[in-house]
């Protein structure tokens, strides 16, 4: 594998665009999912891309120079060639690999240091598909199939489990892999009250030890008794507790009649 598929952080990162086609401009469109700040250079601009600089102003600047062989880079951290001269598209390649500077290269892709994924996003989910070789058509009806799978996916309960396992980790809980994939199989409203329960507790006055896998944990203060994790380490027993309100709220309504 050539591209080998990985995330970057692009918080207070650039990239400099050359040319102002089409192509450029469906690049811009995919970085400006990201936090990148995109400067583009070129004698002449899409309207698409126009507009979108009036909708982006902070993060897509816009100069109008005419690109030469001898353009010189500064300070960008990667560049997309995207001009439609293939001979200027080469000079520009050969001059980003003296500067040390990962670009890509619309019209040579096999050439440029970095690819574009497939991106498919659900909240916070996102799936990312890189093909080798595989024409579009086939890249697109694959993309299709991984989103149909993908949006059957309940972003609240995808955003619940990512709150109680931030929660978790600060909380340095023994087991956050363990109770996150037993609570991924409940309910919403079990994994409210889950976490409901666990905003409630007081952790602060709670050390934790961890010796040969068991737990010690010595409290300060009596009224915390119940420490942290028991009220919320077992998913199941809020499930039956769930279950007994049912039950009793049925009880009270035949004892009525």
């Amino acid at each position: 594998m050539k591209y080998f598929p990985i995330s970057i952080d692009s918080k207070d990162k650039t990239v400099l665009v050359l040319g102002g086609g089409s192509l450029a401009t469906s690049k811009i469109n995919i970085l400006l999912n990201s936090q990148f700040k995109i400067y583009c250079i070129s004698d002449d601009f899409s309207e698409e891309l126009l507009a979108l600089k009036d909708k982006y102003p902070e993060r897509l600047l816009l100069k109008g120079r005419i690109l030469t062989e001898d353009f010189v880079f500064f300070g960008y951290d990667y560049c997309v060639i995207a001009t439609g001269d293939s001979k200027l598209n080469q000079a520009l390649a050969d001059r980003a690999k003296r500067s040390q500077i990962e670009f890509y290269r619309a019209d040579n892709i096999g050439e440029s240091t970095f690819k574009f994924n497939e991106t498919i996003e659900n909240g916070g989910l996102s799936v990312s598909i890189l093909s080798e070789g595989l024409s579009e058509p086939v890249q697109k009806q694959i993309a299709t199939d991984i989103e149909n799978v993908l949006f059957k996916y309940d972003v609240e309960k995808l955003s619940l489990l990512n709150s109680i396992k931030t929660i978790l980790v600060l909380r340095n809980h023994p087991n956050i892999g363990e109770e996150i994939e037993k609570l991924s199989k409940s309910n919403v409203a079990v994994i409210k009250k889950y976490l409901d329960t666990l905003n409630k507790t007081n952790p602060d006055i709670v050390e934790e030890f961890i010796n040969d896998g068991k737990e010690i944990l010595e409290e300060k203060n009596k009224d915390t008794e119940d420490s942290f994790f028991e009220p919320i380490t077992n998913s199941d027993e809020l499930e039956k507790e769930s279950e007994s309100e049912t039950i009793s709220t049925e009880e009270v309504k035949e004892e009525e009649k």
